[in-house]
């Protein structure tokens, strides 16, 4: 029996980019959130459709459903598209004289989740999952709105947070293929270059943004403590 190569490969894909990944990574990328800001923009999710649930009709419930399922989607295929255009860019760095200068932000945050026409794949379920969300969001009363719109907020937050974690895997994935493939020491000359890509991705800082980010958390916690009782 011949080996069809192109086969292999989606076989190979299917066995990567499981759903078990990609909840790993939309995880990590609320773990470093509550630990950089104390989750400031952690949407209340479950605290609206708490809210909805006695207000949706069966259909408009059944609408959330499709709507989370275009969602969970779309999700799906933009970490498949974030992880390549990671890999891409880890290569284009080793061998281009004149590589791309912020690769995430032009490859995947402007290119995709800002025009999205880009992929496809992702294209389809994204805008699936925008009209179902418009067409009964119009249907309800503006407080009932509110809470549709978290619900909306919070995929829209789990999309820019999943495309940098699935981008910074393919980024990994390069660097680790170059040094199997080229040797330990190949993507030493790289060095700065990873640090500005990282940089970008928000997952190193310099001692400034490092000070910056210490007293906005002081403040949120001092905003946040109970004021203390006068002494007697």
């Amino acid at each position: 029996m011949s080996l069809h190569l192109e086969n292999e490969l989606s076989a190979m894909a299917q066995q990567l980019f499981t759903e078990e990944l990609l909840d790993k990574l939309l995880n990590n990328n609320r773990e470093k959130s509550l630990a950089r800001d104390g989750g400031a923009y952690d949407w209340d999710y479950h605290g609206a459709l708490e809210a909805l649930s006695p207000i949706l009709t069966a259909q408009q419930k059944d609408t959330l459903a499709k709507m989370e399922t275009a969602r969970r989607l779309s999700l799906h295929h933009l970490m498949v598209f974030s992880f390549h255009t990671g890999l891409y860019t880890g290569f284009q760095q080793y061998l281009s004289t004149d590589p791309l200068k912020g690769p995430y932000l032009g490859l995947v945050e402007h290119a995709v989740l800002e025009k999205a026409p880009t992929y496809p794949d992702y294209d389809t379920s994204h805008q699936q999952a925008k009209a179902l969300f418009e067409a009964v969001h119009d249907q309800l009363e503006e407080s009932a709105q509110d809470h549709w719109i978290t619900l909306d907020l919070f995929w829209d937050d789990q999309e820019f947070g999943l495309a940098l974690e699935a981008f910074h895997l393919g980024y990994r994935a390069a660097l680790r293929s170059l040094r199997v493939s080229q040797g330990a020491l190949s993507t030493a000359d790289l060095l700065p270059k990873i640090l500005l890509t990282e940089h970008d991705l928000g997952i190193v800082q310099t001692s400034q943004e490092q000070e910056w980010r210490k007293t906005i958390q002081a403040r949120q916690r001092a905003r946040s403590s109970p004021p203390r009782s006068p002494k007697a």
